[in-house]
């Protein structure tokens, strides 16, 4: 196995408690709470039980989500992140050294309300302020895409209330938001084409992609997707891009959608990424670990993931 970066005793209390559970960034435990106020829903995130991993299109889904799911997606990437169990290969490394410093394109679709992003970010600035890993400056310009205004604006409100946080830790970020939609070409085209004009001449580019199967996995729409996510894929290996696409560890995920991946989309990737032989599909990476709520440390849930990682051709 490859050494880790972060090594586990480096790993702070802030992010992982007693070497038992996943604690959210307090920066992005701030945050969540002040968009959560702004939208009234601060008591509903507080008394809500976590619930299902679907995200929603209406502002009533999207709402239901944020208070109810977000840590939950939250600590899915921080685990990714982390891997505190190390059972993920090389995946933490991945994050560590895209994210250490100098200029970074990243590509977060869909994005929904912001957790993928704001989780990373959020944890490279902790682990910045306790001294883990160096404070170099940071310029990550995002574009996220997602099909929900009412989630792209969830998104931007909680990505401007952590930038102060960032920025201490010499993290400045330069987003873009983008209506995608999957399942139509035109609109992938578009955000591909956002991408390429917004992150110009980055030192890495990164493709997070997390919790989709729960979209793709009804009416068929992984099928009607493929070209489109054949177009992204492709793009970001010609960009010599890291991708790291992560799912809850449930039916849909690991019964469904990596099937329909290594079936319709492997072929491709060996051109592109450092692969197995084409013939040899991996398994996910899987773990799991419990999680303190953001806003009620007393209430520890777990949280699970199954990831596919693919790692560039060329440096």
């Amino acid at each position: 196995m490859t050494e880790r970066i972060l090594s586990h005793s480096s790993i702070p209390s802030d992010l992982w408690k007693d070497a038992a559970n996943l604690r959210l960034s307090p920066h992005l435990a701030h945050s969540y709470k002040l968009v959560l106020e702004a939208a009234g829903l601060y008591q509903e995130a507080l008394t809500a039980s976590v619930h299902g991993d679907i995200g929603g299109e209406t502002a009533e889904e999207t709402a239901q989500h944020f208070a109810r799911n977000f840590s939950g997606s939250c600590g899915r990437v921080q685990l990714a992140l982390l891997d505190p169990h190390s059972h993920l290969e090389e995946a933490s490394n991945l994050f560590i050294r895209a994210f250490s410093g100098g200029k970074v394109g990243l590509l977060d679709i869909p994005c929904g309300a912001g957790a993928a992003s704001a989780t990373i970010l959020s944890a490279i600035a902790t682990l910045r302020e306790r001294d883990v890993i160096p404070r170099l400056p940071l310029d990550v310009y995002l574009v996220a895409g997602d099909f929900s205004p009412p989630a792209r604006t969830t998104a931007e409100q909680l990505l401007e209330s952590l930038r102060p946080a960032l920025a201490r830790q010499a993290i400045f970020i330069h987003v873009r938001f983008v209506e995608w939609n999957v399942l139509d070409s035109q609109s992938t085209m578009a955000l591909l084409h956002t991408w390429m004009e917004h992150a110009r001449d980055c030192r890495e580019y990164f493709v997070l992609t997390a919790n989709f199967s729960g979209f793709l996995k009804h009416g068929g729409k992984f099928k009607s997707a493929l070209p489109q996510l054949e177009q992204v894929f492709g793009w970001a290996g010609l960009r010599k891009s890291s991708i790291v696409w992560l799912e809850p560890r449930n039916s849909g995920a690991t019964g469904g959608l990596w099937q329909h991946f290594k079936e319709k989309l492997w072929n491709l990737l060996p051109v592109f990424f450092k692969t197995a032989p084409a013939a040899v599909a991996p398994e996910p990476l899987v773990s799991e670990a419990k999680l303190e709520h953001p806003l009620r440390p007393d209430f520890i849930h777990r949280v699970n993931l199954s990831l596919i990682k693919l790692i560039r051709n060329t440096p």
